[in-house]
């Protein structure tokens, strides 16, 4: 059941690691907030049978008020098509910031 109260409050304010997802299907995963940007990834790639993994080389970055709208109904702007599942990805964060130093 999606939780629009804690969706709100994290498609507002992001945090590293917030999982996005739609029923179980991954969407994506907020990789750092700079300011009012938000980078994240919504791109995968297979790593074997049944297995995947974010590709951070090819992470977005938007302003936070148009990356609150990504996970919404366009024809009902008040409602989630997705839930998120806060800092859930953390390890995600953490490959992230290795990859840039």
């Amino acid at each position: 059941m999606i939780d629009h109260e804690t969706n709100e409050k994290h498609a507002a304010n992001p945090e590293p690691g917030d999982f996005w997802h739609e029923m179980l299907s991954p969407i994506a995963v907020v990789l750092d907030v700079i300011g009012d940007t938000v980078v994240f990834c919504r791109n995968r790639v297979d790593v074997g049978e049944n297995y995947w993994r974010w590709n951070h080389k090819l992470s977005e970055r938007l302003p936070k008020s148009e990356f609150a709208n990504l996970f919404r109904y366009k024809t009902l702007p008040k409602k989630f098509y997705a839930d998120v599942v806060p800092r859930a990805h953390m390890p995600d964060v953490r490959a992230y910031q290795e990859q840039l130093s």
